[in-house]
């Protein structure tokens, strides 16, 4: 009795509260780890279904494992082109349309006319251009003859009163010296030359003869330049009447100098009149002055500073007329060349303008666009026609800017065709890769043309097509189709292998992929047979590895 009393005791002292809750962790942990491994697994049945059995109703292929080669590579999207293309307008000639020959979906020929401008229209820019020209250069061939003899003229005059005026001081200051010339006798002599100079300028100013013969100049001028006017503007010349309008021109220009140096010598005369005037008038202003302040010294100081005048003033005319011919009226000259360069320039866009005349297949092809219509104008160099030779076919493959390090121009590409699944690929090969991309979305991508061969498939414009460019290639590696391997996440993959007659998931480790065949590292053997869906769904979970 005492002993079971004392084992009683015992445990009683055994079971103490710290371990009574000690207990209850250890318990409460592994329900909590219970609880999660089963909600992991119902979650993960939710997001992880059970992938469909090729033996359900789908249709299979079954294809043996076998070894072989693979490259992996950029996979693209590309679209079928015309390999060639024009889009035809005019790059300067502008007019009327007169012809339009074609129609979208119309087959032409090289050489083939497809829209004509007006011709006739043309040729007479042309024409009116060419006689501009002309005439310009020969006003250029008399600028600088006529400017200079006007301005020799000119200078002859100067001289002529410059020395007159240097005479009259050394004459004024040797008569001083003399003890005649005195202020009042110079004064008189400066009157009687006012009285003159005067006479001389309304002698000018009334001359009858002068005035009848410059207006029978103007008068003839208008009539030549009223006969031009009625012959250059003329609705539909013949070549007679251009013939007529050019003589005309030529007559017009030579009436019209001879009227403008006829005016010139009449101006410069009368300038030199009136000059004389007012020489006169200030000489006798001067002595007036002179005789008031009654100073012999500065009377005589003053005839000396008036020759030494004179003298330099004759000295500088002689000068410029000796120089006379190395110089050149540069304004005038200048005006006029840059006339003539002007009208160079208006020809040549007048004859570019005429052998443009015509829009001129440049190959055999397919019109896909006209823009113009017969009467309509063509006012700037937007295409009118344009033209796609379908008798060859190229691909544009749209390559973002994170690739186009990775490949170069000539390198082979492998070609699939969505409207022809099943086929074997095509190879191509890539062109010219271009300079600048085009921004869509904040990537850059660059347009590259792929050439190939169809190889008898019916290919259209505007088919898509899948594209690979192998970059990096393995030799003897097992391979399976890439359709055959399907992945509940992306680092598990299986295919469906066939044993007894039957499809069983069976785990495989992937390499590389060439968006057709992919390499398996294991899980497989050579001649396993793996069941391959013909239709599948789409897709990460069910379909091919991402």
């Amino acid at each position: 009795m005492g002993n079971t009393m004392a084992r009683k005791k015992k445990r009683m002292q055994w079971i103490t509260p710290r371990r009574l809750a000690g207990v209850g962790c250890i318990v409460a942990l592994a329900l909590a780890a219970l609880f999660v491994v089963v909600l992991y697994r119902q979650v993960r049945s939710l997001f992880s279904p059970t992938p469909i059995s090729p033996d359900q109703g789908m249709p299979t292929q079954d294809v043996a494992v076998e070894r072989g080669s693979i490259s992996d590579g950029i996979s693209l999207y590309g679209m079928v082109v015309p390999a060639r293309r024009a889009s035809l307008g005019f790059r300067v000639a502008r007019g009327r349309v007169v012809f339009v020959n074609v129609q979208p979906g119309q087959p032409v020929r090289a050489g083939d006319v497809l829209v004509r401008l007006d011709r006739d229209a043309l040729e007479r820019d042309v024409a009116q251009a060419r006689a501009e020209l002309l005439t310009a250069r020969k006003e250029l061939d008399s600028a600088g003859t006529v400017g200079r003899e006007q301005q020799r003229l000119q200078l002859q005059l100067e001289l002529t009163n410059a020395r007159a005026a240097l005479d009259e001081a050394r004459r004024a200051l040797a008569a001083y010296d003399a003890g005649s010339g005195t202020a009042q006798e110079e004064r008189q002599r400066a009157v009687t030359e006012l009285d003159s100079a005067r006479a001389a300028l309304a002698t000018l100013q009334n001359d009858a003869g002068r005035r009848q013969m410059l207006d029978e100049m103007q008068l003839a001028y208008n009539q030549v330049s009223a006969k031009h006017h009625e012959m250059a503007t003329l609705p539909n010349p013949s070549e007679q009447d251009r013939d007529m309008e050019w003589l005309l021109r030529i007559d017009k220009m030579r009436k019209g100098q001879a009227l403008e140096s006829a005016r010139l010598s009449y101006e410069m005369e009368l300038r030199a009149a009136e000059h004389r005037v007012a020489l006169a008038e200030r000489t006798i202003q001067a002595l007036d002055r002179e005789i008031a302040a009654g100073s012999a010294a500065v009377e005589r100081a003053k005839r000396v500073a008036a020759v030494k005048q004179a003298e330099a003033t004759v000295r500088q005319i002689e000068a410029r007329l000796a120089s006379l011919d190395e110089q050149t009226p540069a304004v005038a000259e200048a005006e006029a060349r840059a006339k003539v360069v002007k009208l160079e320039g208006k020809v040549a866009d007048a004859e570019a303008a005429l052998a443009e005349a015509e829009l001129v297949a440049p190959f055999d092809g397919v019109v896909e666009e006209v823009t113009q219509l017969i009467d309509g104008r063509v006012t700037s160099s937007a295409p009118i026609v344009t033209i796609a030779d379908l008798s060859s076919l190229s691909i544009v493959a749209q390559i973002p800017d994170a690739d186009i390090s990775k490949i170069k121009a000539g390198q082979e590409v492998r070609i699939s065709f969505e409207a022809f699944r099943g086929q074997p690929p095509v190879t191509g090969r890539l062109g010219e890769i271009p300079a600048y991309g085009r921004n869509e979305g904040g990537v850059t991508f660059y347009e590259v043309p792929v050439t190939f061969a169809a190889q008898g498939l019916p290919l259209q414009q505007g088919m898509t097509a899948n594209l690979f460019i192998p970059l990096d290639t393995k030799e003897d590696v097992l391979l399976v189709p890439l359709t055959a391997i399907q992945s509940y996440y992306p680092t598990e993959s299986f295919v469906w292998l066939v044993r007894g007659g039957k499809a069983v998931q069976q785990k495989v480790e992937i390499g590389l992929s060439d968006g057709i065949m992919a390499e398996v590292l294991s899980g497989l053997r050579e001649g396993d047979m793996v069941r391959v869906p013909l239709m599948q769904p789409g897709g990460f979970l069910y379909g091919g590895k991402g």
